[in-house]
């Protein structure tokens, strides 16, 4: 699989993770293990939706890349802060940090390797 698929699928989770946060928010929170926050999830909602919008129609992928992984370290801070103060629920919000933790430190590898192209 080559990097431009790859982004392609970051895309398309992101748009779609999107969609399903804006339109469920109380349900993903629970399921991302963060408690009852619709309000934070439909945000998030928003923010995914532009970003895979990006990464699927915007020629500057590297602007887009380095966004979701801002947006991934972000949700990794914000998520090992809750679960050390006790405020989202532990395994479901283990099993988010570890993959928003992935997603942050391996975007930015697929960023340089798109761009030394």
């Amino acid at each position: 699989m080559d990097e431009q698929s790859v982004v392609r699928g970051i895309g398309w989770a992101s748009l779609g993770s999107g969609f399903v946060c804006m339109a469920m928010p109380g349900v993903m929170s629970r399921v991302f293990g963060r408690g009852s926050m619709p309000r934070l999830l439909r945000l998030y909602g928003v923010r995914d939706t532009l970003i895979g919008a990006g990464l699927l129609t915007q020629p500057d992928l590297g602007v887009w890349l380095g966004a979701r992984a801002v947006a991934d370290g972000s949700d990794a801070a914000l998520l090992g802060t809750g679960m050390l103060l006790g405020r989202f629920r532990r395994w479901n919000a283990m099993l988010t940090l570890a993959l928003a933790v992935a997603s942050a430190a391996g975007i930015p590898i697929l960023a340089r390797r798109l761009t030394a192209r």
